[in-house]
């Protein structure tokens, strides 16, 4: 933990404290942060931006951000493209789009296909038989394909525009005389998406041994050969361990410093299963919500821990 601290620059400090570092003493050390205003609103705001705090998701949220492309195209420009970035990171899952306060459910969008595609029912359904939305779904994948819509319509939109490690929306809404109605009653100025956060590690899934495979590797081929250690990103003692190790969004402590038998033991409890009152059953702890790159370690960790009154201990 005092190696990762002296990575970050901070090695003054370190050197003052030296052994005696205690939890409260170390978290203190990234008390400074940019401000940001951390409410519903800002993590469902469409905004036109180009200096946004990168989000990171954690189990299920509802999220937009920066619109990160505009364009026009068509016959009269009746073509309206755009882009909406979602998260800074591989998402599991994209489903309901909210254009402001109407919802299109995943089935309405190309039947529920994860990579999106035509509206085919609902308020921005066809009219006249006629596809009037179009909301293709990107999950951050390590390497991932440009738009084909936006490469075709626009010269300055090339194959090269994949957004490889972005999680994000290309939509493209189409203005005609079927449409008119819908899109002047409706004019939607919000773009949000129903999300499942980021895949995380799971050592009580790793046949080779806790912490054995926590590598940065892992997290980018969620969908590929690492499947199996891969665990629900809602555990909040998982989505602790990830945000811990994680050398990209995270903190990047080493995988080795992690007590990797306290974490089982705290997901464990986490999965517990409750009674909820004429609803079943649920997990006893969960965790559901949106980080900002921009908040200090500290701020995003306690964030965390609230989801299961939980405490991290340096020792």
């Amino acid at each position: 933990f005092v190696e990762e601290l002296q990575r970050n620059d901070i090695s003054t400090h370190v050197t003052t404290y030296g052994n005696a570092l205690v939890a409260k003493q170390a978290m203190s050390l990234f008390e400074v942060e940019i401000p940001t205003v951390d409410s519903d609103a800002s993590r469902q705001r469409t905004v036109k931006s180009t200096t946004e705090p990168q989000k990171i998701v954690y189990g299920e949220a509802l999220v937009s951000g920066p619109i990160s492309f505009i364009g026009l195209s068509g016959t009269d420009n009746s073509d309206l493209y755009q882009t909406i970035v979602l998260a800074g990171h591989e998402l599991t899952d994209i489903t309901d789009i909210h254009m402001d306060d109407v919802v299109i459910t995943d089935a309405q969008i190309n039947s529920g296909s994860t990579a999106g595609g035509n509206v085919t029912a609902g308020t921005f359904g066809p009219k006249d038989s006629n596809t009037i939305c179009t909301i293709n779904k990107y999950l951050g994948l390590a390497s991932q394909t440009a738009d084909p819509l936006f490469v075709s319509a626009f010269g300055n939109y090339t194959a090269a525009h994949r957004g490889d490690g972005i999680a994000y929306l290309a939509m493209k809404w189409i203005l005609n005389d079927d449409s008119a109605e819908t899109w002047e009653k409706f004019a939607p100025s919000n773009v949000k998406a129903l999300v499942k956060g980021k895949p995380v590690y799971d050592p009580r899934l790793d046949t080779g041994g806790y912490g054995n495979n926590p590598t940065d590797q892992l997290f980018i081929t969620y969908n590929a050969t690492a499947g199996s250690y891969v665990g629900q990103g809602q555990n909040p003692a998982l989505v602790l361990a990830d945000y811990l190790i994680n050398s990209t969004l995270g903190m990047g402590i080493s995988a080795s410093k992690i007590d990797w038998n306290s974490f089982v033991t705290a997901a464990n409890g986490c999965d517990v299963s409750v009674v909820v009152p004429n609803s079943g059953t649920e997990k006893r702890f969960t965790c559901n919500g949106v980080l900002f790159a921009t908040d200090s370690h500290q701020k995003n960790i306690n964030k965390i821990l609230s989801s299961m009154n939980g405490n991290l201990v340096y020792s």
